[in-house]
């Protein structure tokens, strides 16, 4: 169903989607996210696995292009091309991607032994998802 026909149905039913999505952004997946990564911080070596897992999810599959740089005590993952920012953009909505952006902020931050710095995304407008990641 086009982006303009859900927007529609929403708001007959008395609905806003972008409120609905923030929502749902901020209270449950978001949370849920970020539960999962905290959830295994007593993992040993947390932070080493942690990237690990970055690095072989983002290099082994055709949804991102992106670079990988690290160091001992963190690393970076900048993307220039992304599945979500791509599947949205093809559905006529790309503004939508920005919810799954802000979903990297609730499910990054405050972690206990990793720290979390981004300063632009592909779905919020920038030239690239400039993730930065580092051992607390």
């Amino acid at each position: 169903m086009p982006r303009v026909a859900v927007y529609t149905v929403l708001k007959h039913r008395g609905l806003d989607a972008e409120k609905l999505m923030e929502k749902y952004v901020r209270e449950v997946q978001g949370p849920a996210s970020h539960d999962r990564y905290a959830g295994l911080e007593w993992i040993p070596r947390f932070f080493s696995v942690f990237r690990w897992a970055f690095r072989k999810t983002t290099s082994s599959s055709d949804a991102w292009v992106s670079t990988f740089e690290e160091q001992p005590e963190e690393f970076d993952l900048t993307i220039h091309q992304c599945l979500w920012h791509d599947t949205c953009a093809a559905c006529g909505c790309p503004e939508a991607c920005r919810f799954f952006c802000e979903c990297d902020n609730y499910a990054f931050g405050d972690l206990k032994k990793v720290g979390f710095h981004r300063t632009q995304t592909l779905g919020t407008g920038g030239d690239c998802c400039n993730f930065h990641f580092y051992k607390k």
